[in-house]
């Protein structure tokens, strides 16, 4: 299985390896154009996407992820948006985490998106 981390940090990279069974493969988008390219050519089975400050479509993000076939099961961690909508995802995501975020809730949404797939 490929997940895929959005992060333009390593660090959400590293603690998603080493929480994430070792068959899981991780790997990294550092910007918004390269997570367009990898969602769109080489679709991931799930992905985390840690959201910055600055304005990217997470909208149409959420919605190319939705599009695949089958979708990309997605988790969405924020330290800046107190709610879905305010980084423009839908209202009621259940995907939707604001930091801190205890490592146990990470490592059960690592495992919510390995067994989704």
């Amino acid at each position: 299985m490929r997940l895929l981390v959005v992060d333009r940090c390593s660090l959400m990279r590293w603690v998603v390896h080493h929480l994430a069974p070792t068959d899981v493969e991780v790997e990294q988008a550092t910007t918004i154009e390269e997570a367009m390219a990898i969602l769109r050519d080489r679709p991931p089975q799930a992905a985390i996407f840690n959201l910055t400050p600055e304005s990217f479509p997470w909208a149409e993000i959420e919605r190319l992820c939705r599009r695949q076939d089958p979708p990309i099961s997605t988790v969405y961690l924020s330290c800046v948006h107190d709610a879905p909508t305010e980084a423009g995802i839908p209202a009621g995501s259940e995907n939707f985490f604001v930091k801190p975020l205890s490592t146990a809730v990470l490592r059960r949404q690592i495992r919510r998106l390995i067994d989704s797939n």
